[in-house]
């Protein structure tokens, strides 16, 4: 299973001013977590809960043909809720304490993030995500009878006594992790003036980058097998509650792994807050990506009237020249038909 990283907040929350916490007159700062996620499995697959149980005659054949059709990962919902702890738990509250840091040196700044970051690093942020995780499923089953896959089985006697047998059907659960570490913490501190006859002004106060590889929780969750097991008489399933989403705090340390350093702080504060002709160009180009991307996610197709902004505003200088073209002719053949009229009106009274 492949390792992959969570950034927290985004590149598209960053690349707006309102991703920004507002720190005093014209002072911005944010805070960019990398976490790391190792993935891994339990190879020793679990009993879970009961799909279906019935009655059935011994000595016959029993033949179920319902099949998984389909079998959906959550997995957005757990990464949701990974963010929003962070954020909520590490970004604000750190933020608060630090506040604007006016008149530090940048190591006393460093400590002091630092420090704490670490205090919140604790029982207290497990629990808090663990609280989100509360409501989250994991996975969604949907049964179809379109395309059975069979499961046969003859049904033995155990009693002569007996002429039918409890059956039961479930699921085998595969159990999944993920080893969640705070790699990376970048901080960074801005004053962002914007002028209405002059260039704006961007200018960095503080930029901080600490590499913690720190472990913060085990998150654990469970996924079923492809297919249907079966029993009779009795069964207890190790897993009742298959959708469930367990955090536990993490004691193993950070893995050595290269870090994927795409767009960095500072690159996003310039979507942010843009000063040159070039950034307000690739502001405006962003905010078209995010807009068509979102109206495809959520449609299925390109979205339908997000017009690029370079071209919207070729758009609107052509219509700027028609209308222009059609006031002229306008105005021209009104002149004309008022010349016609004074004629006609002079030959009439002769």
């Amino acid at each position: 299973m492949s390792n992959f990283w969570i950034l927290t907040p985004t590149d598209d929350a960053l690349s707006k001013i309102e991703g920004w916490a507002k720190i005093g007159k014209n002072r911005y700062a944010a805070f960019r977590h990398h976490l790391f996620l190792k993935q891994g499995s339990n190879q020793d697959a679990k009993n879970g809960p009961i799909y279906n149980q019935m009655e059935w005659p011994v000595e016959t054949k029993f033949k179920m043909e319902d099949k998984i059709k389909q079998v959906i990962s959550y997995t957005y919902n757990i990464q949701e809720s990974i963010t929003s702890t962070i954020t909520s738990r590490l970004s604000q509250e750190a933020m608060s304490k630090i506040g604007s840091s006016l008149g530090i040196s940048l190591d006393t700044l460093e400590a002091k993030i630092k420090s704490e970051l670490e205090t919140r690093i604790s029982t207290e942020l497990t629990n808090s995500l663990q609280n989100y995780l509360s409501t989250t499923k994991t996975y969604s089953v949907e049964v179809t009878k379109e395309r059975s896959e069979t499961l046969e089985s003859t049904v033995p006697s155990t009693d002569a006594t007996l002429r039918t047998r409890r059956l039961f059907v479930y699921f085998k659960l595969r159990q999944l992790f993920w080893d969640i570490y705070l790699y990376r913490t970048e901080y960074l501190q801005l004053e962002y003036k914007k002028r209405w006859l002059w260039k704006d002004i961007r200018e960095t106060i503080n930029q901080v980058k600490l590499d913690l590889k720190v472990p913060l929780f085990r998150i654990v969750y469970y996924e079923p097998l492809p297919s249907f097991s079966y029993c009779f008489d009795t069964y207890v399933p190790e897993v009742t509650d298959g959708d469930s989403v367990q955090c536990t705090p993490l004691k193993s340390p950070c893995p050595p792994t290269e870090i994927q350093d795409n767009n960095a702080i500072d690159q996003l504060a310039k979507l942010a807050f843009p000063v040159t002709k070039t950034e307000q160009l690739a502001t405006k180009s962003h905010e078209y990506e995010l807009l068509s991307r979102l109206r495809r996610d959520s449609a299925g197709w390109i979205g339908f009237g997000i017009t690029h902004p370079v071209i919207k505003k070729r758009a609107t200088a052509k219509k700027a020249k028609k209308l222009v073209r059609k006031k002229v002719l306008s105005k021209s053949k009104k002149g004309i038909m008022s010349k016609k009229r004074r004629k006609i009106h002079i030959t009439r009274r002769k």
